[in-house]
């Protein structure tokens, strides 16, 4: 009996960008899917800035996926969206600080906790890039 595998693409950058448009593209559903219910709990008075965010990162993280599953990567995507996650953590920041949505104690802590994965992907994506240079 013959043994067969799968020939699987490991190239670590790959696989960090995969991640990172999964992880926009499933935030997107949500924020899509349930954005009455997270603009209450977050105290967002106007569920079409939950909305709006939600299609925004569902076509990002769908486009980011495909382009790095599906074409080969440019030397430059990798530097640019580690550039665009440190945006987003540092928007946060910002968004926490300044608090211009009068935002409940939660959806404080649901910006903070994304804020802090959205790192975590920089961080990783950072490390394999540099590896691979």
């Amino acid at each position: 009996m013959a043994t067969q595998t799968l020939s699987v693409n490991t190239n670590p950058i790959q696989r960090a960008l995969q991640a990172d448009g999964i992880l926009c593209a499933v935030t997107g559903a949500a924020f899509t899917l349930g954005a009455d219910s997270l603009s209450r709990f977050a105290g967002v008075e106007s569920p079409g800035l939950v909305l709006a965010l939600g299609l925004f990162l569902l076509v990002y993280g769908g486009g980011l996926f495909y382009m790095v599953t599906n074409h080969r990567i440019d030397r430059r995507l990798p530097m640019i969206v580690i550039e665009l996650n440190v945006a987003w953590v540092i928007g946060s920041i910002l968004l926490l600080a300044a608090d211009p949505l009068t935002m409940t104690t939660e959806g404080r802590w649901f910006v903070l906790i994304l804020a802090d994965v959205v790192a975590a992907l920089a961080i990783w994506q950072f490390i394999v890039r540099r590896r691979a240079a």
